[in-house]
């Protein structure tokens, strides 16, 4: 994750070192030009030794998910892709029917085994295609934003702007972990910040929410109330996998624990709050064990 001076998120993504001072990295989606002229901004100002490439005119991802992924990608690379010699985690370098350069990222952002692969722009068809047609017999089929919303959504992945605003920082969404608080302060963006915030109080804190007694779920930007504005829904969806209303909202801290009942304030609902619980996340396979399947 990649932060401000303020600590709050800015942007999140992967890096990878393909070879001494040679690193790929990704950014969020349509994020890549700001994230850039962030490095850009440091290696100016900072002296971070950098030379960036932004490459993502010249390539394409194709995520390739689910229980038989890995099935279907073994039709179209000739080369040892089991658990043991390609982990959860990992990154590797394939030649894809015997002539396509692709990168590979053994991620899960849906929460099922899942594979990105990174492949130059001119191919993409040519293996879109080639996965298309050997993932047939396994019942393969295309899926989109909103489908991929309410998955990542049940494991409790966020998206930059969605569940976090200008203010949030890594603690507020529970990403504290990522800070290196053995780096010196001065060689970190954010954190003298991150120090001040880390037990601030009445900050929003990002939490999952089941919904009471309806399996309709609330809009997204609802509010949450009780004798005034405590926070808002980031997105609520009903899961088809968990057979009920869920979502993730962010409210101030007083409300964040396990167990707490919020209400939540609807346009249109002629006064008639609607209630929730929050509860732990992530919604579903909480252990990860089908993303490292």
């Amino acid at each position: 994750a990649m932060c401000n001076e303020d600590g709050c998120i800015i942007d999140d993504g992967v890096v990878v070192q393909r070879g001494e001072n040679d690193y790929y990295f990704t950014t969020s989606t349509a994020r890549a030009g700001i994230t850039v002229e962030w490095i850009r901004y440091h290696t100016r100002y900072d002296g971070w030794d950098f030379n960036l490439v932004n490459l993502t005119d010249a390539f394409g991802v194709i995520n390739l998910a689910g229980p038989k992924a890995r099935e279907v990608l073994s039709e179209v690379i000739d080369a040892d892709i089991s658990n043991a010699a390609f982990p959860f985690a990992a990154y590797q370098e394939f030649t894809a029917l015997d002539t396509i350069p692709v990168r590979i990222m053994r991620l899960g952002f849906v929460g099922e085994l899942s594979y990105e692969l990174h492949v130059p722009g001119s191919w993409m068809e040519t293996l879109w295609d080639a996965l298309s047609e050997a993932g047939k017999p396994f019942g393969i089929a295309n899926f989109g934003l909103e489908t991929q919303n309410v998955l990542r959504m049940e494991k409790g992945h966020l998206i930059i702007g969605s569940e976090s605003e200008q203010r949030t920082t890594l603690h507020d969404v529970g990403l504290g972990g990522l800070w290196d608080r053995n780096k010196p302060a001065v060689d970190t963006v954010g954190a003298v910040a991150l120090q001040q915030t880390e037990n601030q109080e009445k900050r929003l804190k990002l939490v999952g929410f089941k919904m009471k007694n309806t399996r309709t779920p609330p809009k997204d930007g609802s509010i949450v109330v009780d004798d005034r504005i405590r926070g808002h829904v980031c997105i609520a969806r009903y899961s088809h996998t968990l057979q009920e209303a869920v979502g993730m909202a962010l409210v101030e801290d007083p409300l964040h624990a396990v167990g707490t009942e919020i209400s939540i304030y609807e346009d249109e609902c002629q006064g008639q709050l609607v209630s929730a619980t929050v509860v732990p996340m992530p919604f579903y396979d909480p252990k990860g064990e089908r993303l490292r399947s």
